[in-house]
């Protein structure tokens, strides 16, 4: 199975998406709220940034 990976550009976190959830053809960009994980707090950013996909 197949996962989209999306970066924050300020923070780094990673969330994957799983591939059957959105298409066969991700957007370049998704909303997302997340925690900074060196900070402990919300990232001002919301906007994640396709970097690739994983193999589970």
């Amino acid at each position: 199975m197949e996962n989209y990976i999306y970066e924050c550009p300020v923070c780094g976190f990673r969330h994957q998406v799983p591939q059957y959830w959105v298409s066969y053809s991700p957007e370049e960009t998704m909303e997302y709220p997340h925690m900074c994980i060196e900070t402990g707090s919300m990232c001002d950013n919301m906007e994640l940034k396709y970097v690739g996909e994983q193999s589970t």
